[in-house]
C-alpha cells in the first residue's frame, strides 16, 4: 500500500522558554529550525484575556515583521468548568485576543472533574463549545479541544467535537497525554475528522505525574505515534512541547530547542 503523502510544518510553543521576551523568542524560530512559534508565555506571563490593544498590536506585528507563523495561542479556558458562564465570557475574550495577535487557532481543554460525572462534564465541554462556536467563526479563529487533563482521552475528546459538530472547532491532540491516560497512539486516530494542530513531547511516568525527557529517550512510543500520523495523512503544524514552565528543573531552552528539532530530524519529522 502506498503510505498517504502529508506535509508537515513544526513550530515550538514558548513553554520551553517562559522567561524570554517575544524578540527573542521569535527569532528561535530561524535560529534553531523551526517554522513557526505556539505561544502560551509572552514576556515572562500567560496571556491574559485583558491584554492590552497596544499589547496585541506588538505582538502582531513582530510576527509580521519577523516573517514567522503565529500558529497558536495557548488559553487557561476549561469548556468543561461546572459554572458554564466562566468559560464562555473567558473565551469570547480570548477569542478576540487570538483575532487582534493574529493566532488562527485558540487551545482550550476540558479541566478536571469537579464534582461532576464524565457523562456530565462531557456534555459541558459540548455545550460550551457550541455556543463558542458561532463566536470562533466570526473572528476567524478555530477552536482546539486539547487531549489534556480529564479529557486527555481521544475518545473522550472525539465524543465531545461528535456533538459540536461545528467547523470552528476541532482537535489537538497531545499524544502524550493520551498515551498517560493508558491509550496507544493508533487510538488518537480518531480525532482525524477534527484535528487541527498536534503537540510532540516525550517523558517517564512517576508516582506524582510525569518527568519531561528529550524526544525519543523517554518511555512513550514516539515513533509509532509518528506513524500514525502519517497513517492518517495529517498535513498540518506539529508542535514541540519542552514544558520548562512547569518543570523549572529541566533544560533551559538554548539546550532543549535545537536537541528537540534535531530528534524530530531523526524521526522524519
Amino acid at each position: 500500500m502506498t503510505e498517504t503523502t502529508h506535509v508537515w510544518r513544526v513550530a515550538y510553543s514558548t513553554l520551553a522558554c517562559p522567561t524570554w521576551s517575544l524578540d527573542r523568542a521569535v527569532a528561535a524560530v530561524t535560529e534553531y529550525g523551526y517554522e513557526g512559534l505556539e505561544l502560551r508565555f509572552l514576556d515572562g506571563a500567560t496571556i491574559p484575556p485583558t491584554l492590552s490593544p497596544t499589547a496585541r498590536q506588538r505582538v502582531r506585528q513582530t510576527f509580521e515583521d519577523a516573517g514567522v507563523p503565529l500558529v497558536g495561542l495557548g488559553s487557561d479556558v476549561k469548556v468543561a468548568d461546572p459554572d458554564p458562564a466562566v468559560p464562555l465570557d473567558m473565551g469570547r475574550q480570548m477569542l478576540d485576543v487570538a483575532a487582534d495577535i493574529g493566532a488562527p487557532l485558540l487551545r482550550v481543554y476540558g479541566g478536571r472533574f469537579e464534582g461532576q460525572s464524565r457523562q456530565d462534564a462531557e456534555a459541558q465541554a459540548a455545550d460550551t463549545l457550541g455556543r463558542l462556536a458561532p463566536e470562533a467563526e466570526r473572528v476567524g479563529v478555530r477552536l482546539g479541544l486539547e487531549t489534556h487533563d480529564a479529557f486527555a482521552s481521544a475518545e473522550a475528546t472525539a465524543r465531545v467535537l461528535s456533538w459540536v459538530n461545528h467547523p470552528s472547532v476541532g482537535a489537538i491532540w497531545d499524544w502524550f497525554n493520551c498515551w498517560l491516560a493508558g491509550e496507544p497512539p493508533e487510538v488518537g486516530e480518531r480525532l482525524m475528522p477534527w484535528l487541527l494542530h498536534v503537540h510532540m513531547k516525550d517523558g517517564r511516568p512517576t508516582d506524582s505525574g510525569w518527568t519531561p525527557m528529550p524526544l525519543g529517550t523517554g518511555d512513550a512510543p514516539v515513533r509509532d505515534f509518528v506513524a500514525s500520523l502519517r497513517k492518517v495523512g495529517y498535513a498540518g503544524w506539529i508542535s514541540a512541547e519542552w514544558e520548562k514552565a512547569w518543570h523549572t528543573e529541566i533544560d533551559d531552552a538554548e539546550v532543549a530547542l535545537p536537541r528537540e528539532r534535531a530528534a524530530l530530524v531523526e524521526l522524519g519529522v
